[in-house]
């Protein structure tokens, strides 16, 4: 069974859903008792000197966290000196603790970091970056290095219990806020929703008006301030980097490929900044490209579509490969509809 038709059903409530959902209870039913030994218990939380901010969510991937986590950096460093704590996921220092960059540099080992660390590394030039699972071990690097760091931002960190959070955004997919509500494996929440309570923002990515009331009124009722944002298309590029007006690709045949969480949102995305598609390859996220994976398109792409569209994610582990195909990078850049004071 592939990853997009399992995403399809755990996001509504079929035969298959209630006949895991036994196996959900169970799963809600730890994810609860942790979060109550760690309220009871708050001397198990480590605090750092730096002010903590994380953003995470309470549904896997596809919320939009990456592109927050950019636009919030890129508003804190207007007043402040930051760094990114991430886990690496699937890169090759996820269980060992690594810095990837400081101040002045990125490291020679950023390429073996994983996708989203290159994302990092690549837009916020100057920020020191570190990857590991343990999330603890990353800030007592940074604190021994940068003692005039001021404030970090945790990546996917909303059940990151471990450490002392100063500020917590959950963020939201307008396309699909919270699954159908049950936990894993019998949907696609990692905790449930009443866990909510203890963020202190709510940021929903995507068409305010795909929101259904029901779930919106289900997010009002934790009385938390509840922001909207959106994408927008900042450039497009070939592999090369070089810029493509946007008006070329009008009219083309377009293929779509990504191996992200929400390839939803990008089809919106592409489809809003008035562009259309004919078909959208959909790969698990952190999807890891290969020669023989493009080889095997060759063919069809020749045939049938002009130009491939990718997301600047999925660019971190193509553009080594010299694919020879008429791939163009989609860069986007997250909005915020209203003020967030930081």
């Amino acid at each position: 069974m592939n990853h997009s038709l399992i995403n399809s059903l755990l996001n509504q409530k079929t035969p298959l859903t209630f006949l895991l959902f036994p196996f959900s209870l169970i799963y809600a039913c730890i994810t609860w008792c942790r979060r109550y030994i760690y309220q009871k218990a708050p001397k198990l939380s480590s605090k750092s000197r730096f002010y903590i901010i994380s953003v995470g969510n309470i549904t896997t991937g596809g919320s939009g966290k990456t592109p927050i986590v950019l636009f919030l950096a890129h508003k804190l460093l207007q007043k402040h000196k930051i760094a990114i704590v991430l886990r690496g996921y699937k890169g090759n220092f996820e269980n060992t603790n690594t810095l990837l960059s400081d101040f002045d540099k990125v490291y020679e080992n950023i390429n073996e970091a994983g996708d989203e660390a290159i994302l990092y590394a690549t837009n916020l030039p100057g920020v020191p970056i570190c990857v590991g699972k343990n999330r603890q071990k990353s800030i007592k690097i940074l604190e021994e290095k940068f003692p005039d760091l001021q404030i970090v931002l945790l990546d996917d960190a909303f059940q990151y219990l471990k450490i002392k959070q100063d500020l917590k955004i959950c963020t939201f997919n307008a396309l699909n806020p919270i699954s159908n509500g049950f936990c894993l494996p019998a949907g696609l929440l990692r905790e449930m929703p009443n866990s909510l309570k203890y963020s202190d923002y709510f940021i929903i990515n995507g068409d305010k008006n795909l929101i259904k009331k029901s779930i919106l009124s289900r997010l009002e009722k934790y009385n938390k301030p509840i922001l909207y944002g959106g994408y927008q298309i900042s450039s497009i590029r070939d592999l090369s980097l070089n810029e493509i007006d946007i008006n070329d690709l009008k009219d083309k045949r377009l293929l779509l490929l990504s191996g992200i969480g929400s390839p939803k949102n990008f089809e919106y995305t592409i489809k809003s900044n008035g562009l259309d598609f004919l078909k959208h390859i959909k790969l698990p996220d952190h999807f890891q490209y290969t020669r023989p994976f493009f080889d095997n398109l060759k063919n069809d792409i020749k045939d049938n579509y002009d130009y491939i569209l990718t997301t600047e994610k999925d660019h971190s582990k193509i553009k080594n490969l010299n694919t020879n195909l008429p791939i163009r990078v989609v860069y986007i850049k997250f909005y915020l509809e209203e003020k967030l004071d930081l």
